[in-house]
């Protein structure tokens, strides 16, 4: 039985049209485990007749491993299944993370290998820039990225912008992603999905990150008439350029006045009042003001 199972994870790995995605777990009884990433061969020592002793284990780089066959308990392959991010900025190469204020816009060229869970994205430009809050003060910066048309993208409803989470406070790097699916399955309305993607910044690797839907009025986010309904979002950065204080004691709003502890601070997250406002006759300003 033992020989059997080894032999099928030999077939699987030299078979595969994603061997070097996979990784090659082999746990054994002597309180030891062994991982292979990128195997390339897999070979016995011994013979059908006698038996085999010895299973060797050979990766891309040429490196053996030698493990005696009555060590093994299990054998397990799995893919890595995470999709892989690659940016490259037009403007600044040089880089190796974004420095100044997280809403600067750089051109860039993206391209996702989906390692074989989802399609493919092909190369082509986006506009690239920061996000966040107080994360955006951290070591490990968070992203968004806007394409030039609505895309799907690891298999969520086509859109222009998606949102790459750092998760750098959160050392399980799964918080968010218990949450938002644990959201879904209660069928809670405008839950975010997410994907765990690995991020290639100018060719540095950035990590592990969470690819999920901007939030925003559309089909993929909060599902509502953008030239009827309007995404609010308290704030206390107060940054957006449409906003306003609401009063807690007189049950007034202030536009655009001063955020303070009487009051709660509201932006205007969605739409973006200079897209919207023109095609009904009005200006952004004379928009917000209705």
């Amino acid at each position: 039985m033992k020989k059997i199972l080894l032999l099928t994870a030999a077939v699987l790995i030299s078979g595969s049209a994603m061997a070097q995605h996979e990784h090659f777990h082999v746990f054994r009884n002597d309180k030891q485990i062994n991982t292979f990433n990128n195997v390339q061969e897999i070979t016995y020592q011994g013979s059908p007749s006698s038996g085999y002793d010895k299973m060797q284990v050979t990766d891309a780089k040429g490196n053996t491993t030698t493990i005696n066959i009555e060590a093994i308990d299990s054998v397990v392959v799995r893919s890595t299944g995470i999709p892989e991010f690659h940016v490259n900025l037009t403007d600044h190469p040089e880089w190796t993370e974004l420095t100044g204020s997280k809403s600067d816009e750089h051109p860039a060229i993206l391209r996702m290998d989906g390692n074989g869970m989802y399609d493919d994205l092909p190369e082509q430009e986006v506009i690239f820039r920061g996000r966040g809050n107080s994360t955006w003060n951290m070591k490990k910066k968070p992203y968004r990225f806007k394409m030039d048309k609505k895309t799907e993208v690891c298999g969520m409803k086509k859109a222009k912008s998606f949102a790459l989470i750092a998760n750098y406070i959160d050392c399980s790097l799964m918080r968010n992603t218990v949450a938002l699916w644990l959201a879904n399955y209660l069928e809670m309305p405008f839950a975010n999905h997410c994907v765990p993607v690995k991020v290639y910044f100018n060719g540095i690797c950035k990590g592990q990150y969470m690819l999920t839907e901007k939030t925003g009025i559309g089909s993929g986010s909060v599902d509502i008439d953008e030239e009827k309904g309007m995404l609010f979002e308290i704030d206390s950065n107060y940054d957006e350029d449409y906003k306003f204080a609401y009063d807690l004691y007189s049950h007034t709003a202030v536009q655009n006045g001063y955020n303070n502890t009487r009051t709660l601070p509201v932006m205007i997250s969605d739409p973006d009042l200079t897209e919207i406002a023109p095609a009904l006759g009005l200006t952004a300003d004379e928009y917000f003001d209705t």
